[in-house]
């Protein structure tokens, strides 16, 4: 199981997000988070789209079917 957690903070003028990450095999625990800086973000028809997220790279967070 993976949990992505995604922060956008503004930063005056400009906003920065990044994506913390924590990986579990159930019943195991979630291990610590990792968290990446990534470079941007933008919305695509498929979902919502983070660039160069660290060890990651690029992920795409995908539309929920019906919503």
């Amino acid at each position: 199981m993976t949990v992505r957690t995604f922060t956008i903070q503004n930063n005056g003028e400009q906003c920065s997000d990044s994506d913390s990450v924590q990986h579990a095999i159930v019943p195991a625990r979630l291990s610590a988070p990792r968290t990446y800086t990534c470079t941007g973000v933008t919305q695509q028809t498929d979902g919502l789209h983070f660039t160069a997220c660290g060890e990651d790279g690029n992920v795409v967070v995908p539309l929920q079917k019906g919503a």
